[in-house]
């Protein structure tokens, strides 16, 4: 059974989503590494499509990749879980965990403002 919430998106949300296919890592209790599809992402919180989506209320380590090399590592909580095909999974930021939360969020800022003016460059190519 789904255990997906599903929203209104005609609701305002928060923090604007930006859409995208980057890939990330994340791991959870096990401390595995997996692969997975980052599908949009806002200041919020992101949604992945993965293979193996962990359950509500599990708390996850993500690495967002920032440019060669080198990475933004978040935790998270999921929130929701579609296990269907694909399968994906929400999950909120929790900044609260940690060390130094306002770099973290700017510098999350910073790679969603990035992926939004790649985005538009995209756009530009396409409707030029």
């Amino acid at each position: 059974m789904d255990e997906k919430i599903l929203f209104d998106a005609q609701v305002p949300r928060k923090n604007p989503r930006v859409t995208t296919n980057v890939r990330v890592s994340f791991s959870g209790q096990d401390s595995l590494s997996k692969s997975a599809l980052l599908q949009n992402i806002s200041l919020g919180g992101i949604c992945l499509c993965c293979e193996d989506p962990q359950d509500v209320g599990k708390i996850i380590q993500l690495e967002l990749p920032l440019e060669e090399g080198l990475f933004l590592k978040l935790q998270g909580s999921v929130t929701w879980v579609n296990r269907s095909s694909p399968s994906e999974m929400g999950i909120r930021f929790l900044f609260e965990t940690s060390p130094t939360p306002a770099h973290h969020k700017k510098t999350l800022e910073d790679f969603i403002e990035r992926l939004l003016s790649h985005q538009i460059d995209e756009q530009e190519l396409i409707e030029s």
